[in-house]
């Protein structure tokens, strides 16, 4: 059982020119590690840039602009399907 605390992983930084992130490196190296690391039931990518073929949540960049914020991590629970739906367990 996971706690509210918990991070399975994380991907590294592919060297990309700012502005680029969009570009294959950034959905394949996470592709990459959902293969290494599977079998993942549910998974959301929280990032400042798109990422396309992946569930995600954007996020401004950079503190000044607000960061991560609670209604970030409302959506990212979601995404995760949680809430559980009535009859499910709420473990994880």
């Amino acid at each position: 059982s996971l706690g509210e605390e918990t991070i399975v992983g994380v991907t590294g930084v592919a060297p990309v020119p700012r502005g680029l992130i969009t570009d294959p490196p950034r959905p394949k190296e996470i592709s990459q590690w959902l293969e290494d690391n599977g079998p993942v039931e549910a998974y959301v990518v929280i990032d400042d840039s798109p990422v396309p073929g992946h569930p995600q949540v954007r996020v401004d960049h950079g503190w000044e602009r607000g960061g991560l914020q609670a209604f970030h991590v409302s959506a990212a629970l979601q995404l995760l399907g949680w809430p559980p739906k009535n009859g499910e367990s709420d473990e994880w």
